[in-house]
């Protein structure tokens, strides 16, 4: 493929810093229109995430050419589909239970988080992201399903990004590539690639992990965070990268 004449598509309505940038993203069709939806993290001007108007700390979402997105719109800024976003990596759709989207997010300490969850539904949902870390621990429910106390399916007590996400396909089995504290040579915690399964999906939805890929001893003091994640839904296989070292992985 040969492209040409690149066009923009969307510009935040704030200026982009440190703490505010676009980290990932998933195509959807809502009427059978693609749409664009993706994070925008919000870590330190945490007011920003709170404000339904200013587009940081938000899950975002438009028609590919950047127009205002169909479908019921929770907020008067069309484009903003949640609210309380801190710093999340990594957005991906569980294709085993329809509409359902899993959200990596970080905390600036502890209580780096998954969130399983309802989107484009209309409701209004917001993820706690308010300046304060403690705040990142209360439960929220699903105002979809009472059945559902906390849409944070997971809280992690030590700082552990992750930084990749995918569903194994036909399965609620999903990878999770992760690293420990930013610039941090220590093999834990972090630099990890876990096993995780899903269950109760009817009800309050629970993750177990396995940890499946550890660094070896001898990295102990070397730079490198896994980043990335993707499946050969042929073979099974999966690689990741580390963006510190340059390297990718295939793993069988």
């Amino acid at each position: 493929l040969v492209g040409d004449k690149p066009k923009l598509i969307y510009q935040a309505n704030i200026a982009g810093a440190g703490s505010h940038q676009i980290t990932d993203g998933v195509g959807i069709s809502i009427n059978n229109k693609p749409h664009l939806m993706f994070l925008i993290g919000e870590g330190f001007k945490s007011e920003r995430a709170q404000d339904p108007q200013v587009e940081g700390g938000k899950v975002m979402l438009i028609q590919e050419d950047g127009s205002n997105p169909l479908g019921n719109r929770p907020y008067a800024n069309p484009k903003v589909e949640a609210l309380g976003i801190r710093n999340a990596f990594v957005i991906t759709n569980n294709p085993s239970d329809s509409g359902k989207y899993l959200i990596a997010d970080t905390g600036p300490d502890k209580y780096d988080r998954l969130i399983y969850t309802h989107l484009t539904t209309g409701s209004r949902l917001n993820f706690n992201w308010s300046g304060d870390q403690e705040k990142l621990k209360e439960p929220i429910p699903d105002p979809d399903n009472r059945l559902i106390k906390d849409l944070v399916i997971y809280r992690l007590p030590q700082t552990r990004t992750f930084t990749g996400l995918k569903f194994i396909p036909k399965s609620n089995q999903v990878l999770a590539v992760m690293f420990g504290q930013t610039g941090s040579t220590a093999n834990t915690p972090g630099k990890e690639v876990w096993l995780g399964e899903l269950t109760n999906l009817n009800g309050q939805p629970k993750i177990f992990f396995t940890p499946i890929i550890r660094r070896v001893k001898e990295a102990e003091g070397k730079l490198g965070n896994p980043l990335g994640l993707e499946i050969d839904p042929q073979t099974g296989d999966f690689f990741f990268a580390d963006i510190l070292e340059g390297r990718l992985y295939q793993v069988s």
